[in-house]
């Protein structure tokens, strides 16, 4: 495992060397910094742009499901009248499928 050098132990290095390092360690978190504001600032972008494409999908999605009840209002009609023509058949035919679904998804 890696220690942290002890200041003691390090070799005293030129004057020169120890600004460099000093320099490049400022310049290590100023990098730092910048990488943190440009993460900030595209996933900012980012999130705008995930929201405007929900959007978009929210709108597609809710003319589709218009779309689809003014096709169903009609037959929904046809099956009001039909029940109300012919109520028994109708009542036969619920029960019918009541008891094959039941059938198929009873538990055991």
């Amino acid at each position: 495992m890696a220690r942290k050098p002890d200041p003691a132990e390090a070799p005293d290095l030129p004057e020169g060397l120890e600004a460099q390092l000093a320099q490049l360690r400022a310049d290590l978190a100023r990098m730092a910094e910048t990488l943190a504001t440009l993460a900030q600032s595209q996933g900012a972008a980012l999130g705008d742009r995930l929201g405007s494409e929900a959007e978009k999908l929210r709108g597609t999605a809710e003319a589709q499901l218009a779309s689809l009840q003014a096709q169903a209002a009609p037959k929904l009609e046809e099956a009001r009248a039909y029940v109300k023509a012919k109520p028994l058949e109708a009542l036969g035919f619920a029960a019918g499928a009541g008891l094959i679904l039941g059938l198929l998804f009873g538990r055991r």
